[in-house]
């Protein structure tokens, strides 16, 4: 052997038969027939190639540990595996697609959009599937795990859908099955261990340019995908709702109510009862195993708590720019959270021997949810955060899901050390809630949970409640915005799109009495999707929950601001009919006067506290603020004069209600030395 051994993990079937293949194509001196019989390791003539024969599903593993160098395994693996690898390249065959599937009769019909809300899926495939309902469609599932014939669930009632690799498509379509979304395009890919790339760096490079060079010449052809149904005439991004035409135009506008209205939990419920009930009964060990079920990462008990040292090296290690940012936004924070504690007084009615008093006081430990997801949210840390901490509550404890390294982004804990928050936990999802309701050998029962989250989050907060306090029950995010035929159409676009990017369930819409100005903003609408990152998720929001509504009036838009009680408002009209609004509108979780007022201003910058009622409930509820962190006490003292000029009435109240012990309560101190 007169070079360094590499070591390539290849797939068994038909991956492994076009990995050899491709391997001959670009140079490399083995022989087909080697790899035909049981053997599982395979030597080059030279010893200097050693192939590790293995399942699949396996190969990423051995590329991981560093007991292969290099390997060849399908991207549907990789997705489900999450290994820290170097995926050095798209090797084209092997080529499918991840789909969700289902009888046709699940189908939506024409004009309408597919809603899974609370299906059963069956799938090989639960990281992809779970990624795919939560971070695309938004929507919370019970996924089934099988490991073979996944199309034989739906038939016999197992599931409602199922997720699966589709090639020709020949099964679905023999056992009744159709395709009702794509997920992804799926084929071989070639990884790389991280340390081999670079120790082996002499060996592997030339290896991986001969690769792509034999990929250069006509690929295998790749297996005919199921044809795709004809479609039909483009539907239209967002509906348009027209109030002049009378019933037609209010129907619009009820089925627009109705496509609001948060989704329901129906088959979350059971789930987050099981979860409270064993978090309640075995702590930190239950905690640890529902990180490694929900999070896929493996997090011990001990390991739950995020090191002091750990937060302080975040903050130091941040970008200093950024790091500006997040202080101005955390010293207006603060700020205007502080103010609204100055109109907050005891409150006290003084009468000759009478005293009562309603005494404000902090709670004592509070508990912060901050939700993972895509992309970390800092704001999220401070809006929750520092209104507590400007309340004067003595412990503040938050608890946020880990990354795929079993880590919490470096600006998360960056922000909550800004904010002051006392303990940090890496756990998420309905198990986090239960900690903080009930605690854990680990975290501490606090007395209030505030922070939004998914369906089971939501959940879970419904359930503790009585246990501890909770802020609210927070919906998908939503932004009403009323303008004039004046207004920038550009302008209305991105703040609606401001809101949809959020989530596939988000609502934007828009009320006008302008006809040109509906047009152009649905134009801007397509113009600034497409250029969007997230433009299959705004997709799904605008396609769903919202729609442009032309009014016959200013007037009649603020009425149905007021039914529809929107988390966000923006007034885009004119000067006085902006203040003319502002009077006249009653229910808003946040009110943006103006073109220079922007919902993001909102989001982060302007101290103004960015959670807010949501699904109508600002009809009833209020933004998040300090005064939610305090505790009313009515503290009465009367002295014996008093109580022996009101006594008399007191009891006659007692025995009015029949409560003849209330009364002796009383009648014992009026009469001295008297039996009751």
């Amino acid at each position: 052997m007169n070079q360094v051994q590499l070591s390539i993990a290849l797939p068994k079937g038909r991956l492994g038969d076009s990995a050899v293949k491709l391997l001959i194509a670009a140079g490399l001196d083995i022989n087909p027939d080697d790899f035909a019989g049981r053997q599982l390791i395979v030597e080059s003539p030279d010893g200097d190639l050693r192939f590790l024969l293995a399942k699949p599903a396996d190969v990423p593993t051995y590329v991981a540990a560093g007991v292969a160098d290099i390997g060849v395994v399908g991207k549907d693996t990789l997705l489900e595996e999450g290994r820290d690898l170097y995926e050095v390249a798209d090797l084209g065959f092997g080529a499918c697609r991840l789909c969700l599937c289902g009888p046709a009769s699940a189908r939506p019909a024409e004009g309408e959009s597919l809603r899974l809300q609370g299906a059963r899926v069956a799938t090989k495939y639960p990281v992809s599937t779970r990624r795919y309902f939560e971070d695309v469609r938004g929507e919370s599932v019970e996924i089934i795990r099988l490991n073979g014939s996944v199309e034989l669930a739906p038939l016999i009632g197992l599931s409602d859908v199922i997720v699966d690799i589709v090639e020709s498509g020949r099964t679905l379509a023999e056992n009744g099955l159709v395709v009702l979304e794509t997920i992804t395009e799926l084929s071989a890919r070639l990884v790389v261990n991280r340390v081999s790339m670079k120790m082996k760096a002499g060996r592997i490079t030339p290896l991986l340019a001969a690769i792509r060079q034999s990929l250069a010449a006509p690929p295998e052809p790749a297996p005919v995908p199921e044809p795709e149904p004809e479609p039909g005439p483009p539907r239209p991004l967002i509906r348009r709702i027209d109030l002049r035409t009378g019933e037609a135009g209010e129907a619009g506008l009820a089925r627009l109510l109705d496509d609001r209205r948060q989704q329901g939990v129906e088959g979350v419920a059971e789930t987050v009862r099981e979860i409270l009930k064993t978090v309640a009964a075995r702590g930190d060990a239950a905690l640890a195993e529902y990180t490694r079920r929900f999070d896929g990462v493996d997090v011990a008990p001990a390991e739950l708590e995020v090191p002091a040292a750990e937060i302080a090296a975040a903050l130091e290690g941040l970008d200093p720019v950024l790091r500006a940012d997040l202080e101005a936004a955390a010293a207006r924070i603060r700020r205007f959270h502080e103010a609204q504690l100055e109109t907050v007084h005891n409150t006290v009615l003084e009468e000759p021997g009478r005293h009562v008093a309603l005494c404000a006081r902090p709670l004592g430990v509070v508990g912060v949810y901050v939700p993972g997801g895509l992309a970390p949210l800092p704001s999220s840390v401070l809006m929750n955060v520092l209104p507590a901490r400007a309340a004067g509550v003595d412990e503040i404890v938050m608890c946020t899901p880990p990354g795929a390294d079993g880590r919490v982004a470096p600006v998360i804990l960056a922000a909550a050390a800004i904010a002051g928050v006392d303990r940090l936990f890496r756990v998420g999802g309905a198990q986090a809630i239960a900690a903080m309701a009930y605690g854990s050998e680990t975290v501490p029962a606090v007395d209030k949970i505030v922070g939004p989250g998914n369906l089971y989050v939501n959940e879970a907060k419904r359930q503790i409640y009585g246990v501890c306090d909770i802020d609210m029950l927070a919906g998908p995010s939503e932004i009403l915005v009323i303008a004039d035929g004046s207004q920038s159409p550009d302008f209305i676009a991105a703040d609606l799109l401001s809101q949809a990017e959020h989530d596939p369930h988000a609502s934007a819409v828009l009320l006008t009495d302008s006809e040109a100005l509906i047009g152009e903003v649905a134009l801007a609408l397509e113009r600034q999707t497409a250029a969007s990152e997230r433009s299959e998720i705004i997709a799904r929001a605008l396609g769903g929950q919202s729609a442009l509504i032309l009014v016959p009036d200013l007037e009649s838009a603020y009425e149905i601001a007021d039914r529809l009680a929107p988390e966000h408002l923006e007034l885009l009209l004119e000067p006085e009919a902006r203040e003319r609004a502002r009077a006249r509108i009653r229910h808003a979780g946040a009110v943006f006067l103006g073109p220079w007022s922007p919902e993001p201003l909102g989001d982060y910058w302007s101290g103004a506290n960015h959670v807010l009622p949501t699904g109508g409930s600002a009809r009833f509820a209020s933004p998040l603020n300090s005064r939610m962190f305090l505790k009313l006490t009515s503290c009465i003292e009367w002295d014996r004069e008093a109580l022996e000029a009101d006594g008399p009435a007191i009891m006659r109240f007692a025995a009015a209600e029949g409560l003849d012990r209330h009364a002796a309560a009383v009648r014992l101190r009026l009469e001295e030395g008297g039996e009751s």
